[in-house]
């Protein structure tokens, strides 16, 4: 998945027990400017 260098994005994670609760949580992040860690296309796991 690739952003554009600065864009600000948003992450949903979620988890249901058996008895029913549930929890969301929601992160706000932005992409790191061009140049800084991995570019968009590079083979390997995030």
């Amino acid at each position: 998945m690739c952003f554009a260098p600065g864009a600000v994005f948003a992450l949903l994670r979620w988890t249901q027990a058996e008895c029913g609760a549930a929890a969301c949580c929601i992160d706000i992040v932005r992409a790191p400017h061009t140049g800084a860690g991995r570019r968009c296309g590079q083979a390997g796991a995030w």
